[in-house]
């Protein structure tokens, strides 16, 4: 599992050592719409909802909370297409 504070290289670099490519890692990632930091803050605001706002709410900063290391994925260049994809799905 990947710290929450990992760069996008980091973490895309060891997700496609398991086999996944990175278009399957920004849709695992999407599982934090439901999910809370540490904290025990939500990660996005309808985080009793399985939904695609933790994707644009990540990239705008609306989320309740974010990791650093969704952030980072969010504005790589390797994943920030995808990223956007997904939170322009309904």
């Amino acid at each position: 599992m990947p710290s929450g504070t990992d760069s996008a290289a980091t973490i895309i670099a060891d997700f496609v050592a398991k086999g996944f490519t990175t278009t399957e890692l920004v849709a695992l990632t999407g599982a934090h719409t439901a999910a809370t930091n540490l904290g025990g803050t939500a990660l996005d605001t309808t985080d009793t909802t399985w939904d695609t706002d933790f994707y644009t709410e990540t990239v705008d900063g609306t989320a309740p909370a974010s990791l650093q290391s969704d952030k980072n994925l969010a504005n790589s260049s390797s994943t920030s297409s995808d990223w956007n994809t997904f939170g322009a799905s309904l």
